[in-house]
């Protein structure tokens, strides 16, 4: 998932609207508000709520959002990664060790 993070007192809903166009049905677009109702995060803390963004993009099936002015030539090239609605990746296991 992708996390967009706007300038105060801009309009969150038009940058979701130009994400959607843009991106159709190669993505799933929420504001925060929207990712949070649709419990995308579980129970959210109002102290964590500012920690995400002000838009989610969620790609689906092949699709890839990612910042090609930060992101290496060969980062751009891979063929899989993490972070979208399927239950694989929203339940990926963590394992602790308290030794």
């Amino acid at each position: 998932m992708t996390m967009l993070y706007a300038e105060p007192k801009t309009d969150i809903g038009a940058i979701a609207a130009r994400w959607r166009e843009e991106l159709g049905d190669k993505a799933t677009i929420f504001t925060r508000n929207e990712a949070i109702e649709h419990g995308l995060y579980g129970k959210v803390e109002a102290r964590v709520r500012p920690l995400i963004g002000d838009v989610i993009v969620c790609a689906k099936g092949n699709a890839t959002i990612v910042d090609s002015r930060t992101q290496s030539e060969s980062s751009l090239g891979l063929k899989g990664v993490h972070g979208s609605l399927t239950r694989l990746e929203r339940e990926i296991p963590c394992l602790i060790d308290v030794t």
